[in-house]
């Protein structure tokens, strides 16, 4: 049986992507971040098809509805909201080797552009004492089903949270450079293709090596504390029903459990502020 790879998509963190409006769905800007989606991809496909993996895409912005079937070659889509696993969808399976995340984004708290961790309503994400976001949660999500991280694409502040939590070695492709939350420095289209491809070349070399540098310090996970700070009282008022939910103050949630387990947890929190 073939060995898969996991490739989770999200927008803020493409080639040429500087603002939402971009990458939402009802802005006439929205063609712009699937075309980059779509060209991102492909650059990393042509790298990774062919070379004896099953290859998964998840479409992990908002509804999960950027990409269509077409657009993957011969991978499989994962497509639509509340995956069981989130961004990092069918990880949960045996015989999954390793997991790319592309397009990925700065945390909320940092100086990212539409810096945020799942959703606006949270304000600075803690995951075991640091700041942190979809990139570590992804990560986590991973290792707690044992499955490394094989490389990571976006801007600078997403290659620096990817190095934070799974070690230097990790492979990145940093495509611009963030200047504020709605700025960013754009490296060129051919630096661009290059990082990618270079990352998802390191990215097979580290999934065909079971004794990857970087894997052994960070290991399998069966723990995560989630540490969250609201932008509203009343959003942590309602996200605080959320059963195993620990008040610190005011604005701020913690909850601890598996990787998984806390993941929910947040995802829950953001529904029940989000109304």
């Amino acid at each position: 049986m073939k060995k898969t790879i996991i490739i989770s998509t999200d927008m803020e963190g493409l080639t040429g992507i500087s603002r939402w409006s971009q990458v939402t769905p009802t802005s006439p800007d929205y063609a712009e971040g699937c075309a980059a989606l779509r060209h991102d991809l492909r650059v990393v496909l042509d790298v990774l098809e062919g070379q004896g993996y099953d290859l998964v895409v998840v479409d992990g912005h908002w509804t999960g509805t950027n990409l269509q079937p077409g657009d993957v070659g011969t991978a499989t889509l994962m497509s639509g909201t509340r995956m069981p696993w989130g961004m990092v969808e069918q990880v949960q399976h045996h015989g999954v080797v390793g997991l790319i995340l592309l397009g990925y984004h700065g945390c909320a708290g940092s100086g990212g552009a539409m810096a945020h961790t799942w959703d606006t309503v949270f304000t600075a994400v803690h995951i075991d004492g640091q700041l942190a976001g979809e990139i570590t949660l992804a990560t986590n999500l991973a290792r707690q089903c044992a499955v490394p991280l094989l490389g990571v694409s976006g801007d600078d502040w997403a290659c620096r949270e990817a190095r934070q939590i799974a070690g230097s070695k990790v492979p990145t492709a940093e495509v611009k450079q963030s200047r504020s939350y709605e700025s960013v420095a754009h490296h060129s289209p051919e630096q661009a293709d290059k990082a990618l491809q270079a990352m998802a070349q390191q990215a097979l070399e580290l999934a065909a090596t079971s004794s990857a540098g970087f894997r052994a310090p960070i290991g399998p996970k069966t723990t995560q504390e989630i540490v969250a700070k609201f932008s509203s009282h009343v959003g942590a008022d309602r996200a605080a029903l959320v059963p195993g939910t620990e008040r610190l103050d005011a604005l701020t949630l913690k909850y601890t459990d598996t990787p998984k387990a806390s993941f929910d947890a947040l995802r829950s929190w953001a529904m029940l502020a989000d109304v």
